[in-house]
């Protein structure tokens, strides 16, 4: 019991800027959106000019969404799930493996995977 209460210690709480998103995956997901926001934007507003039927222009749209949202949603998650990587190994280099006294019955197991639950 002490071994959790000491590892859930020394983990950010909820309210601490440790758990916001790396600057870089922050800017990253934000400028996919916003291009994928502008793509659909173009597509809709050339259907228009070219004097296409309303269903076209939304299906144009759709397409364009589609096939531009699919590949920057693959290389978020790459993204994000490489960060989730590096900051477990990270928080796990951190625990102090002095203080960790392992009740009867646990293995070295068990505080990663508590770690994994909050990473």
């Amino acid at each position: 019991m002490r071994a959790d209460k000491d590892i859930i210690s020394n983990l950010p709480g909820p309210a601490s800027s440790a758990n916001r998103l790396p600057l870089l995956v922050d800017i990253f997901m934000n400028l996919s959106q916003i291009f994928v926001l502008v793509v659909a934007i173009i597509t809709a507003v050339l259907s228009v000019l070219a004097n296409v039927e309303p269903l076209i222009v939304i299906l144009r749209t759709a397409v364009a969404i589609l096939a531009v949202g699919i590949p920057i949603y693959v290389l978020n998650f790459l993204l994000g799930r490489y960060f989730v990587k590096a900051t477990l190994e990270e928080m796990i280099e951190k625990l102090p493996e002095k203080d960790i006294d392992k009740p009867a019955g646990t293995t070295s197991e068990e505080p990663v995977g508590e770690l994994e639950k909050e990473a």
